[in-house]
């Protein structure tokens, strides 16, 4: 069993073409994923708590804010919203980035799971630029526009059970995958 989930990860990891729709799915589980790390890690001294309600927050508006610009672009697909899209993703890595190596968490499992889940989202954000960057032209219908990603919805959910909840099923159930970003695997 184990086995096949290794295999399934690899395969889901591996960069595929995806659409506009898929990205902002894409885009939509990482919300997911920043908003519930409290959630995930239960009850957690006040002192941690609080750094991970901070760190939680700054992820979320990152992920925000790169939500409601990812729609603007696809709206408008425009070289300049591209650079503001690319901007958006670098502000929210960085911030994130910032936060959590000034964040003094005291318990090793708290911080062991805070530091997974941060690389999770700067990894799906990472995703998401790499999906835009190979800039399509202007006058390309943004909902046949192909771009690759190599992180899918269904990507970020294994990786949010795998890595942040460790097969924890009643974590594992805080993110969801919008019901029009599932494909048939095989």
């Amino acid at each position: 069993m184990k086995r096949r989930k290794a295999l399934l990860l690899i395969f889901l990891l591996t960069f595929t073409a995806c659409t506009v729709d898929e990205v902002l799915d894409t885009i939509n589980v990482a919300a997911q994923v920043a908003a519930e790390i409290g959630a995930a890690l239960g009850p957690i001294n006040p002192v941690d708590a609080a750094i991970v309600t901070n760190l939680s927050g700054i992820a979320s508006a990152g992920v925000l804010v790169l939500q409601d610009i990812y729609q603007q672009y696809t709206a408008n697909p425009a070289t300049t919203d591209v650079g503001k899209v690319l901007a958006a993703v670098q502000a929210a890595k960085a911030n994130l980035s910032q936060a959590l190596a000034a964040a003094h968490i005291t318990d090793p499992h708290t911080l062991q799971v805070v530091t997974a889940w941060a690389n999770l989202i700067i990894n799906t954000l990472d995703a998401v630029a790499s999906a835009i960057e190979p800039a399509q032209p202007a006058n390309t219908p943004s909902g046949v526009r192909m771009a690759v990603i190599p992180f899918s919805p269904q990507a970020v959910a294994l990786a949010w059970q795998e890595q942040v909840c460790s097969g924890n099923y009643a974590c594992s159930k805080l993110v969801h995958v919008p019901k029009h970003g599932l494909r048939k695997l095989w």
